[in-house]
């Protein structure tokens, strides 16, 4: 009986291979679908499931620079694109002065560009100066002008002639070279944020933004440095995109994700501070000297006690924390070590005789002084958008200025 069963279920010889190979091959085809979609699913769910948001702020401020290196407009609330931040018709440094060549004049070679400020009204954009008339530019620049080749930091990107009107009044105003405006529009090119610094992504792109299209500061890193400075700086000095407040002083280098509404920020670089940073916003001048010699003093104390802190370097060795706009379900990474924030303290006067070269630079550090270029000044957090259309989600995401709480994403 027992051979009789096993003989009616069993497969000549001949035929086995023929027939079971497809048999496993659509088994092993199915298993191997089960397990990648368990993979998934376990994976989004299951990050859903760790993350949990924290408080650490709120919004205080909104601003959009449509020129860059003019005054910002205060705008209650704006969208988050991709390449930056859009009210209306308004656009984050969509215009831009360039010199008779088409390379970039901002206020670090015209500091009195500055104090140009503008209001839009329906379809004009009015921009204002001393001992200026104002001067009237639609918001969509008549296709009549030339498409002029620009250059923003080394790299090509196109923008339209704003007329010959806007250029008379540009280079009445600066009083120093022949100037023109140009306006970038949304079918053109921008330009890729990698070939500016290696840590983009190569799907991050800006228009005539430095390199990102967001900029973050904390009004208790601003208040943190004021208290260090004869005379005090604004926050217009560092042309955030977004202020925070209510979060501790430099709090902001410590986080690794963050929530503004249902904007999700992860961070990977800190914002090199330049020459700008010295012109002072009212009248346009530039003193070279602060607050950037005091930001450097306080860069090299706080880099000798930073602990547990994940970093990146770029071609010129400068510490590097950047907000990176994140999808939902992207993979997060979570930074671990407390961030301690220090002020300068007063050792006695060191006597390099009786010291190493170690012991003397531990000693410059607890100072806070500068220590050549080892010590770059670093403030304001850089933020970059990704576009999430390719998933099916929506590319321009809202930010309120009234009080929006900001979140840090923690893991469970």
């Amino acid at each position: 009986m027992g051979a009789a069963g096993s003989s009616t279920l069993a497969l000549p010889v001949s035929c086995r291979p023929a027939q079971l190979r497809p048999f496993w091959l659509g088994a092993a085809a199915l298993g191997l679908t089960a397990v990648v979609l368990g993979t998934v699913v376990w994976r989004r769910t299951g990050s859903r499931r760790r993350r949990r948001l924290q408080r650490v702020g709120t919004v205080a401020r909104l601003w959009i620079y449509p020129v860059k290196s003019c005054k910002g407009v205060a705008v209650s609330e704006a969208e988050c694109t991709a390449l930056g931040l859009r009210s209306g018709n308004l656009r984050d440094r969509f215009w831009l002065v360039i010199d008779e060549t088409g390379n970039m004049v901002t206020a670090r070679q015209e500091p009195r560009l500055v104090m140009i400020s503008m209001t839009d009204e329906g379809d004009t954009l009015t921009l204002r100066a001393p001992s200026m008339e104002d001067l009237l530019l639609p918001l969509r620049t008549p296709t009549t002008g030339a498409v002029l080749k620009c250059r923003v930091h080394g790299l090509d990107i196109p923008g339209r002639d704003c007329g010959e009107a806007a250029a008379r009044w540009m280079t009445g105003f600066l009083k120093t070279q022949p100037c023109r405006l140009v306006h970038f529009e949304p079918h053109m090119r921008p330009r890729k944020s990698h070939q500016i610094k290696p840590v983009f992504r190569p799907a991050d792109q800006v228009a005539y933004a430095d390199t990102s299209p967001l900029l973050v500061l904390s009004e208790a890193s601003l208040a943190d440095l004021n208290c260090r400075l004869q005379q005090q700086v604004k926050a217009a000095n560092f042309r955030p995109n977004i202020l925070i407040s209510g979060c501790a002083v430099y709090a902001e280098d410590s986080w690794d994700e963050l929530c503004i509404g249902d904007v999700e920020l992860r961070r990977v670089m800190a914002c090199s501070r330049c020459v700008l940073t010295t012109v002072d916003p009212d009248t346009g001048v530039m003193s070279r000297k602060e607050p950037l010699e005091t930001l450097k003093r306080i860069q090299a104390l706080r880099s000798s006690v930073k602990s547990g802190m994940r970093c990146w370097r770029n071609s010129e060795r400068e510490l590097m924390t950047m907000l990176v706009f994140i999808g939902s379900f992207q993979r997060q990474c979570r930074v671990t070590g407390n961030h301690t924030s220090c002020r300068e303290s007063r050792p006695p006067d060191i006597n390099p005789g009786k010291q190493s070269k170690r012991g003397v630079q531990k000693a410059l550090l607890a100072q806070g002084r500068v220590l050549g270029s080892s010590a770059p000044s670093l403030f304001c957090v850089l933020l970059v958008p990704k576009g999430c259309g390719d998933l099916g989600w929506p590319v321009t995401r809202r930010l309120e200025a009234r009080g929006a709480f900001v979140c840090e994403t923690v893991r469970n």
